[in-house]
């Protein structure tokens, strides 16, 4: 997939822009705070319907504006053009696929699959069990919309089954009310459960080959993941085991403690775990690794290639591995970065923008 127009109209600081983009190289270029990472943003938002940056939709709205609206004009591998648009407007936003005007927002995954690299990724490595769980549920949803649904109605039924644990506690409902939503819960927490596990026991291999060359060692790279409180889940009938197990701690923590919302997946470097234990440097190359692996499986499941966006660069890598790093990634697909500077050496297949302040224009 390429994007070759984007056209954004009161976005961040953008009141009006219209760009065409190489399809291999667009740098991004200008000094902190003028807007380049806002346009990588309007982008990613073309793929995912959200921000990478913020949950409300009205941050991305223009100072004393009411409305903002993204649309790109995409060709895909097989050279079929398509068109994307969001527009929010008086707190409302609607999402469009070649005119037509998408049932749910969140119908637009994988449609437009995009592999995003951004200083806040060092938390998929470094951060919070969610930053991991997250990771992969963007990248299994773009990959199957069946995930995405069983992901929502997951968390639809945890919203009620949690309220009814607090009304238990409160004496206000029976126990044995839980019995339904324990049925229902284990169908969509399992089939998420067998989806992620499926992905890490098949990249397995790839990701340890990937690691080696990046960082140019041989010590195994292993992920593994981790059931919520110790409990190791197989199937729906170990999950509803697992529930009514713990049902009087839940009952007194008044919330649901095992399932797909709560497990983690740990990495490992030999037998040390990459969080605790791994440099900056091995973290950085762990990432750089699962981030191949993501544009990897998305093209193959989508047989689609993604589109990759690099968000400061400079802030992750030394001048050497920005270099190699560039050349690895725009020989796999239409590659945005953005940086204070031009990352040499220049090619024939990149276009340069000068972000000012809100204005982008073609650099030489």
């Amino acid at each position: 997939m390429v994007l070759q127009k984007l056209r954004l109209a009161h976005f961040r600081n953008f009141s009006n822009l219209e760009l065409s983009f190489s399809p291999k190289l667009n740098y991004i270029i200008g000094k902190n705070g003028q807007g380049k990472t806002n346009l990588l943003e309007s982008i990613f938002c073309l793929a995912i319907s959200k921000s990478f940056r913020t949950a409300n939709d009205a941050d991305l709205i223009e100072l004393n504006e009411k409305s903002f609206e993204i649309h790109g004009e995409l060709l895909s591998d097989v050279s079929v053009e398509h068109s994307l648009s969001i527009v929010f407007l008086n707190g409302k936003k609607s999402v469009r696929h070649d005119q037509k005007r998408l049932p749910r927002h969140s119908a637009l995954l994988g449609i437009a699959p995009m592999v995003l690299f951004s200083p806040e990724d060092h938390k998929v490595t470094g951060g919070a069990p969610s930053e991991r769980r997250a990771f992969l549920d963007v990248l299994l949803s773009q990959a199957d919309q069946s995930y995405l649904y069983q992901l929502q109605e997951y968390h639809k039924i945890l919203r009620q089954r949690n309220r009814l644990l607090s009304l238990i506690a409160d004496g206000e409902e029976s126990p044995d009310s839980l019995d339904s939503w324990d049925a229902a819960i284990v169908t969509p927490g399992a089939a998420l459960h067998r989806a992620r596990r499926s992905f890490l026991q098949n990249i397995e291999d790839e990701l340890q080959q990937i690691y080696a060359e990046l960082a140019n060692n041989p010590v195994k790279l292993q992920p593994h993941y981790h059931f919520a409180e110790g409990m190791h889940i197989e199937n729906t009938d170990t999950y509803l085991n697992a529930l009514l197990q713990l049902r009087k701690k839940e009952i007194a923590r008044k919330q649901t403690l095992i399932g797909p919302h709560r497990d983690d997946i740990v990495f490992q470097l030999g037998q040390r775990d990459v969080k605790k234990h791994a440099s900056r440097g091995e973290q950085k190359s762990v990432l750089l690794a699962l981030k191949i692996i993501e544009f990897h499986y998305l093209k193959n499941r989508k047989q689609m290639t993604p589109i990759i966006l690099i968000d400061d660069l400079q802030s992750e890598l030394d001048e050497g591995r920005q270099v190699n790093m560039i050349s690895k990634l725009t020989d796999m697909g239409q590659t945005f970065v953005t940086s204070t500077d031009h990352i040499n050496p220049r090619t024939e297949d990149e276009t340069t923008f000068l972000v000012e302040n809100g204005f982008v224009t073609p650099h030489q």
